[in-house]
């Protein structure tokens, strides 16, 4: 059946009940303007007042319920503003293969000279126990830069060094991965 959403009551469950549209009374049909209010309220519906209060920035307005006031012949609904969270951020990062990192390494020859820095820093352990590594991780990020400016330090090419990493990445890399940020970590993931 259709409703006349202008005029309603309570349902009994803090909801509410609108008007219909057309009414059955005594075996006729009555089809009244929409916006006649005597003839609704000759029939116990009441006005409806639905005003949405403005939410500002990580806020919404929630329908808590509906007040009637038989005296204003009025039925309104009742908004509370709360506070949201605001939205997750997200950025792809790549996600590498440890497996396929070391057998890059074992084959270039400079495997037990990585395995010993990693030890030195204490990062061996980390190492050890991932599965995966994705570029934005701080101790893999720490990891690749503390290696490169040790070689340096040990009269490598800076630009050698760095064209090193980069295949061994390309050659690690097994997929992209979708990770969860704060604005921090987004203008990070943004420099790789």
């Amino acid at each position: 059946m259709a409703q006349n959403r202008n005029f309603g009551k309570g349902d009994g469950k803090g909801g509410i009940q609108y008007a219909p549209s057309v009414f059955s009374e005594g075996g006729q049909i009555v089809v009244p303007n929409p916006l006649d209010e005597e003839v609704y309220f000759l029939r116990g519906w009441l006005k409806v007042v639905d005003v949405k209060p403005e939410a500002g920035e990580n806020q919404r307005a929630d329908l808590t319920g509906w007040e009637e006031d038989l005296e204003a012949k009025t039925i309104t609904a009742q908004y509370t503003v709360v506070d949201v969270p605001p939205p997750k951020k997200y950025v792809q990062v790549r996600r590498f293969s440890k497996l396929r990192l070391v057998e890059f390494c074992m084959e270039h020859a400079f495997w037990e000279n990585l395995k010993s820095y990693m030890e030195k820093l204490g990062y061996y352990d980390l190492f050890v126990m991932a599965v995966v590594f994705l570029e934005n991780d701080k101790f893999f990020r720490t990891g690749l830069q503390a290696y490169k400016d040790f070689k340096v330090s040990e009269g490598a090419d800076p630009e050698e060094i760095q064209t090193t990493i980069d295949a061994a990445l390309d050659f690690a890399f097994d997929d992209y991965e979708m990770v969860e940020v704060d604005d921090e970590e987004s203008e990070q993931a943004e420099e790789l």
